[in-house]
């Protein structure tokens, strides 16, 4: 295949046309004002996915042009990092990328030093997170659902409710959002290790009230003879307790043998599906086995059921079946193999969250983040659960797609503080930029591009609220007061973090050092060689609209 190459300003500039498309489609969403895009459905008569999140607009804008569409892949790759590791902040990254190339192209075009443009750049981000530390702000009471409120952009009650589910579970439970079925939003609390996988038979479903103190069998495999579960079972009746077994499959004979003992009386057992499905089976039977203090049974190791012995079998204060999930209440886990098992998992799911773009397969990569963190939920043994309402499909989805934002959000924002939101708290960072000592001028130029840049998200927000951003930001300097802001869901100015306008530290720290890094290595690059695609069929398929215009609009 041939290639295509571009040299130093030509290649610089046609990139700046790619980020400035997609950063002015991006750009659209931010702030308390920032309206809806409509993305097109990639199926042909499905209705389109309305949005007001950076990376899913980021993700659908693909550009004909070579040159531009790797401008556009560089704003992308910036949403899509911070997306991986903070869930939300991704439009104020796109609007500090665009900032910082702008500024960076001005200076390459002036004859600037790339590398030292660069080296000063990454000590102005470096002073700028320093100083956003030092003014951080704890998240207790009150602010977790602040911080919810403003990525909901103050619709709904769904920061109360993210404020209640996040208290309710702790610091080992999980919160998750979710669909609802109305138009009213609500959250519910789910207790001890549950998954997605209901009982064996209708005839062991647990209408008449839970099954208590409870011994769990956990077997990796097909029980193919009811004789084998008996002797195991008569063990459990004469300690006064019931039989869980859990297994991968059942056959007819067995399963009707069981039901019928059940039924008359003569036992008191349940047998539900495994949890997981195809290879991570295991490691969530692992996780039962943890949490319950059971043995797995593997046939293939050498284990039979009617070698069973109850010090092979785990407990559960209480379970809870019906035919699409199992919930175990009160395991009899060790606590501390319990929390290692869910540090371990939690370090799995950092390691995926910090694949960049092309290191393994998108959907693949979703889905083993998505399984790691069902079973953190699962071990955590404390769901709480927010569902979102609406009054059509489409407003549902878009509201989802918010509240998952807002979950993140307070995430972040429980892990390393917060800071005023409505771009000050980026706007006065400024002021660390002044203690930089360069003496070289394109490093001084490259700390710059950073301060420049740290206006923009502020400059927008006001701009989108119909107001003057010069004059807004010359009342925000003059008051001199590092809270002072302009809440755009008022249209007043007034003390931001007594306000409730708060942004997570993480989100902006990421923000910037992703878009500074990102940007800076791009841009610093002085030759670009493409391949040549003349003549080759379009069969008119993106993976990255693809990814954009899914039906689920979570990422």
């Amino acid at each position: 295949m041939s290639k295509r190459v571009v040299f130093d300003g030509a290649a610089r500039a046609g990139m700046l046309k790619g980020v400035d498309i997609l950063g002015r489609a991006v750009e659209a969403t931010y702030g308390y004002h920032g309206p809806c895009v409509m993305v097109e459905h990639r199926t042909r008569g499905l209705a389109p996915v309305f949005t007001r999140d950076g990376v899913t607009v980021a993700n659908a804008v693909v550009l004909k042009d070579r040159l531009a569409e790797l401008g556009a892949r560089m704003l992308r790759d910036v949403a899509n990092g911070v997306a991986r590791q903070a869930g939300d902040g991704t439009t104020t990254a796109v609007v500090l990328a665009r900032a910082i190339a702008r500024g960076m192209w001005k200076s390459l075009s002036a004859g600037a030093d790339p590398l030292r443009l660069k080296q000063g750049m990454e000590g102005a981000v470096d002073w700028v997170v320093s100083d956003l530390r030092s003014r951080a702000l704890p998240v207790v009471g009150e602010r977790v659902a602040q911080v919810a409120e403003v990525s909901m952009r103050r619709d709904g009650a769904v920061g109360r409710l993210l404020q209640e589910a996040f208290a309710a579970v702790g610091q080992d439970g999980v919160v998750t959002v979710a669909p609802g079925f109305g138009r009213a939003d609500r959250w519910e609390l789910v207790e001890g290790f549950r998954y997605e996988a209901g009982v064996w038979s209708p005839y062991l479903v647990t209408d008449g009230g839970p099954l208590v103190a409870a011994r769990v069998l956990i077997y990796h495999g097909t029980v193919t003879d009811f004789v084998d579960l008996v002797p195991i079972l008569e063990q459990v009746r004469e300690a006064g307790q019931a039989l869980v077994l859990v297994c991968e499959g059942m056959e007819e004979r067995p399963l009707r043998s069981l039901a019928l003992n059940v039924r008359r009386g003569t036992f008191r057992a349940l047998a539900v599906k495994a949890p997981g499905l195809g290879d991570r089976r295991r490691d969530w039977l692992d996780d039962l086995a943890v949490a319950t203090g059971a043995r797995v049974l593997v046939p293939e190791l050498g284990d039979r059921l009617d070698r069973v012995r109850l010090a092979d079998l785990g407990f559960a204060g209480k379970v809870v079946a019906d035919a699409d999930t199992t919930t175990l209440i009160q395991g009899g886990g060790d606590r501390a193999a319990i929390a290692r098992r869910i540090a371990g998992l939690r370090k799995e799911a950092e390691v995926i969250r910090a694949l960049g773009p092309g290191e393994g397969s998108p959907t693949g990569k979703r889905h083993d983040l998505d399984d790691l963190e069902a079973r953190i939920a699962a071990l955590g043994g404390r769901i709480a659960t927010v569902y979102i309402g609406g009054v059509s499909e489409a407003e549902v989805k878009e509201r989802l797609q918010r509240a998952e934002n807002a979950r993140r959000s307070v995430l972040a924002a429980l892990e390393e503080g917060v800071v005023p939101g409505g771009g000050v708290g980026l706007l006065h960072a400024r002021a660390a930029l002044a203690r930089l000592g360069f003496s070289d001028p394109d490093r001084q130029r490259g700390a710059a591009i950073i301060g420049t840049a740290l206006e923009q998200p502020f400059r927008l927000l006001v701009a989108h609220a119909g107001q003057a951003p010069d004059s807004a930001l010359a009342r925000v300097q003059a008051a001199g007061h590092p809270h002072w802001g302009f809440d755009a869901a008022s249209g007043e100015f007034c003390d931001l973090v007594e306000r409730g306008v708060l942004d997570p530290l993480k989100t902006l720290r990421l923000a910037l050092t992703q878009a500074a890094g990102v940007v800076g290595t791009v841009l610093a690059s002085g030759v670009v060689v493409m391949g040549e695609t003349a003549g080759l069929p379009d069969l008119g398929f993106s993976p990255e609209w693809a990814a954009a215009t899914r039906e689920d609009p979570r990422r």
